[in-house]
């Protein structure tokens, strides 16, 4: 069973997107957020941080590519640059 999939967005600026954040759901199913700051990072299980970093995620995953597109890119660069 895949557990991760890569998708690659454009670089570009995102509605809602202002650092890097990961989203992970503990065994439990709560959601928990980590944000990327200056002075480290922050994680945060409040509902509205959460909402915040899913509704982001959304917006990148909606204009990323494929998981298929992502590995033929990835491909394809390690060919051109390593091979």
């Amino acid at each position: 069973m895949d557990t991760i999939n890569i998708q690659i967005a454009p670089f570009s600026y995102y509605r809602g997107v202002w650092t890097p954040f990961a989203i992970a759901t503990l065994p439990d199913q709560r959601q928990v957020v980590y944000t990327l700051k200056a002075y480290g990072g922050e994680t945060s299980t409040r509902p509205e941080d959460v909402g915040l970093a899913s509704e982001a995620f959304v917006t990148l995953q909606a204009e990323a590519l494929s998981v298929k597109d992502t590995r033929a890119l990835i491909r394809r660069v390690i060919d051109e640059r390593w091979t």
